[in-house]
């Protein structure tokens, strides 16, 4: 009898768990089809009128047929990119003002952009080298000076110049890819960069004008004593020399504007203004 009398109540007690199994998944269901009735997920159907999820559409300005251009020989679909909707976002962010400001910069023509002038660089020996002279203005020239702790000597007192000499091979391999022909070009030019710069350094110090140049395989200066300052050929400051800084991800590289990546550059710094004679006289022979 009293197995009799259990059997009952798990018979009983199951149709009950059961019942309530049936009334959750019900529940879940009924829940998961409202979801998407309202944000428009698989299962709700799109009409030409909402074809967007979550029941969006065109506005009577944007019509559908806009977002193609059709031609007699193609027809070119509009694809959004992730750019696309991260620009949008970042624009949802602005305020009003800035909004307007990015708005009419995006609307100009490239020839429209300011662009930082850059001066004419003097051919050395041949068209494969180039020789740029630069005043640095006085931000470049406080953050060169973690450079050299023992100071940098004014020209004059009280007008602490500095000027940029930039010497500019072109180079025969892509200087942003590695390969044994790359390594074994750039240790050349190294040499005769650091060969030329030890003349014209002790030509200008003879003449006493201070200067300096940056070793290219350390990134600090020759002769002066030791820093963990660096000023290597991917620095941004080269920026201000009208090179480009490309950043590729997993390091970063050079550009000349007409050479590209095809190119090893190499600096040397001096108080004397790009006008001074012995600079200009050094600079005329060398293009000589």
């Amino acid at each position: 009898m009293s197995h009799h009398v259990a059997a009952v109540s798990r018979r009983a007690y199951c149709q009950q768990f059961q019942t309530l199994l049936n009334r959750v998944r019900s529940a879940a269901k009924s829940q998961k089809i409202r979801r998407e009735r309202i944000l428009g997920l698989p299962g709700q159907k799109q009409t030409a009128v909402f074809p967007f999820p979550g029941k969006i559409g065109f506005s009577k300005s944007l019509k559908p047929e806009n977002l193609t251009v059709k031609s007699d020989a193609r027809v070119y679909e509009v694809k959004i990119s992730t750019h696309d909707i991260k620009a949008a976002q970042f624009f949802s962010t602005l305020n009003d003002k800035d909004n307007r400001l990015f708005t009419a910069m995006l609307n100009m023509s490239e020839r429209q952009i300011p662009k930082k002038p850059r001066a004419p660089g003097v051919p050395v020996a041949s068209d494969k080298v180039e020789c740029l002279v630069q005043e640095c203005s006085p931000k470049l020239t406080r953050s060169f000076a973690e450079l050299f702790p023992a100071g940098i000597p004014a020209a004059t007192p009280g007008n602490p110049t500095l000027s940029a000499v930039i010497v500019t091979h072109h180079t025969e391999h892509n200087m942003s890819v590695w390969s044994a022909e790359m390594d074994v070009e750039r240790e050349k030019l190294t040499g005769q960069f650091v060969e030329m710069a030890v003349e014209m350094v002790q030509t200008l110090r003879d003449n006493g004008v201070w200067a300096d140049f940056i070793d290219p395989s350390s990134g600090r200066p020759y002769y002066s004593p030791y820093t963990n300052a660096t000023f290597f050929d991917t620095d941004e400051r080269y920026k201000e020399f009208g090179f480009v800084i490309q950043d590729l991800g997993c390091c970063k590289c050079l550009e000349h504007p007409l050479w590209g990546a095809k190119a090893f550059v190499g600096t040397i710094l001096t108080n004397a203004s790009p006008s001074h004679p012995v600079l200009r006289e050094i600079i005329q022979s060398k293009a000589d």
